[in-house]
């Protein structure tokens, strides 16, 4: 099985600044910054994730992405050259929910945590250059 390097935290791979008003929900563009080396990741998918590593039990996947020569016309498509893009429009967080993951699937059909971002206490998303201790 092969395995790819996750991206960290300061690589902003999660690029996304909540403009919610309310507490509890999420408001604004996400971009997921790829590897744009990467040629064998056939789906990206956004999920919540109740910790840095692991996803909710219970519809953790927000939305997934097919590279354009999976042929499914069921999912969204991209780009190498581009971000991934996800539009929340006053998405509520589901109970339990700390992080946001990226998992990924390969050519081999194997699945990888690609990046995480975790939701801030007050519940709206750290901007990209915060910290969690601010």
């Amino acid at each position: 099985m092969t395995t790819s390097t996750p991206l960290n935290q300061k690589t902003n791979a999660i690029a996304f600044v909540n403009t919610a008003t309310t507490p509890g929900v999420l408001n604004g563009p996400l971009n997921i910054h790829h590897d744009r080396s990467r040629r064998d990741l056939r789906i990206v998918e956004l999920h919540w994730g109740r910790s840095e590593k692991n996803k909710l039990a219970v519809n953790s996947k927000i939305v997934a992405y097919g590279s354009l020569n999976t042929g499914s016309e069921t999912q969204p498509h991209y780009v190498y050259q581009q971000p991934l893009l996800h539009i929340f429009t006053n998405t509520p967080i589901p109970s339990g929910a700390s992080h946001l993951l990226v998992w990924v699937t390969d050519a081999k059909e194997t699945q990888h945590l690609y990046a995480s971002r975790p939701l801030k206490s007050n519940e709206h998303l750290l901007p990209p250059s915060a910290s969690a201790l601010e």
